[in-house]
C-alpha cells in the first residue's frame, strides 16, 4: 500500500509539475514571447497585430528553451537574469534583453501591462489580472469604467485599480478616496500606449517596379500620435514617420467633404476618402493603398478634431 501511495504522490507530483510549465510569457523590450506547450508565438505589437512568428520548442536545458522555425533558431531564458539568443554561422549571439518571465500565459487578450509578478490582459472592456508566482489562472477580474489620456480606471466589487497607458506611469489603487500606488510599471505591450488612433484595414495594394497597384491579401494599419508621430504597418513590413499637418478635403469647387490628409511635407501625404486610404509618402515607403478600414468611424472623429483645430497636442 505505501509502494502504491508513493508511485501515485510520485506521478501527481509529476503531473502537476509539467502542468506548471505548459504556458509561459518571456518578455523583452518591444516585444514577448507566449510558451504553449512546445508551440511558441513571438508577438511585436508596435510592428504588427497578431503573431510576429511561430517556432517549435525542440530542446531544453536547466537555464533555457530551443525554439525555432524555418528561418531561425532562438534561446529563450527559463530566467530573467539571462537573456535572449539568435544562432548565427554556429554560434549564440544576444538578440533581446530580457525585462520579465512569468511561469503561466494562457489569455485571450493580447495587450499586456507588466508588473514585477504579475501582470493585466485588456480584452474589450474586460480585465483580468494574473499572478503566476501566486496562482495559476486569473488572480482577479475587472471591468473598465472610464478612461482619460493617461489611464484606465477598471474596477470590480472590492476595490478600483488605475492601470497606466505608458510605461512611464504606475499602477495606483483608490484607498479611503485617494489613489496609492501599487505596483511598479515594468512594461507595456499595446500599440495604444504609443498612439492616440489605429485604423485598421483589411487589406492593401502595393505599387510594383512599373508602378501597377498590385493587391496583397494581409491586414495594415496606421497609427497616430497626436504628437504628429505615425507608424504605418502592412504584412511584416512597418515604416515609422512624422507628420506636421492634418487638412480637412472637400470635393472640388464643392463644400462637401471627402475626408482628410494627413502632410508630411509639400510632396508628401496619405489621402483618407471614405474607407481606404492612399499612402503616398515615398519618403519613407512605396506608394499604397489600405482598402476597407474596419473602424473606419476614427476617420469622423478625426476630420472633426482637425475642423476645431484640437487634434495636436503638446
Amino acid at each position: 500500500m505505501k509502494k502504491l501511495y508513493l508511485i501515485i504522490s510520485c506521478t501527481l507530483f509529476f503531473i502537476v509539475e509539467l502542468a506548471a510549465q505548459i504556458t509561459g510569457l518571456f518578455t523583452y523590450e518591444g516585444g514577448y514571447f507566449v510558451k504553449d506547450g512546445n508551440n511558441w508565438a513571438e508577438y511585436r505589437p508596435q510592428s504588427k497585430d497578431g503573431v510576429w512568428a511561430s517556432y517549435m520548442k525542440y530542446d531544453e536545458d536547466e537555464n533555457y528553451y530551443y525554439i525555432n522555425n524555418s528561418k531561425c533558431s532562438l534561446c529563450v531564458p527559463k530566467k530573467k537574469h539571462n537573456k535572449f539568443y539568435i544562432s548565427k554561422n554556429g554560434e549564440w549571439e544576444v538578440i533581446y534583453y530580457t525585462k520579465e518571465i512569468y511561469s503561466y500565459f494562457k489569455a485571450n487578450g493580447r495587450q499586456i501591462y507588466c508588473y514585477e509578478g504579475g501582470y493585466f490582459v485588456k480584452d474589450g472592456n474586460n480585465w483580468a489580472e494574473y499572478r503566476p508566482q501566486s496562482e495559476d489562472g486569473v488572480w482577479a477580474s475587472y471591468i473598465k469604467y472610464d478612461e482619460d489620456e493617461n489611464y484606465y480606471y477598471i474596477n470590480n466589487s472590492k476595490c478600483s485599480l488605475c492601470v497606466p497607458k505608458k510605461k512611464h506611469n504606475k499602477f495606483y489603487i483608490s484607498k479611503n478616496g485617494e489613489w496609492e500606488v501599487i505596483y511598479n510599471t515594468t512594461d507595456i505591450y499595446d500599440v495604444a500606449s504609443e498612439y492616440d488612433y489605429m485604423l485598421y484595414f483589411k487589406y492593401y495594394k502595393v505599387a510594383d517596379a512599373e508602378g501597377k497597384l498590385q493587391e496583397v491579401n494581409e491586414p495594415a494599419s496606421i497609427s497616430l500620435s497626436r504628437k504628429g508621430k505615425m507608424r504605418l504597418c502592412c504584412g511584416n513590413k512597418s515604416y515609422d514617420g512624422k507628420f506636421s499637418e492634418l487638412a480637412v478635403t472637400t470635393l472640388r469647387n464643392s463644400d462637401t467633404e471627402l475626408g482628410f490628409k494627413l502632410i508630411v511635407d509639400e510632396n508628401n501625404y496619405i489621402q483618407f476618402i471614405g474607407d481606404w486610404c492612399m499612402v503616398n509618402v515615398e519618403s519613407i515607403c512605396p506608394f499604397m493603398d489600405f482598402m476597407d478600414c474596419t473602424n473606419k468611424d476614427l476617420i469622423e472623429i478625426i476630420k472633426n478634431k482637425i475642423k476645431d483645430k484640437s487634434f495636436f497636442v503638446d
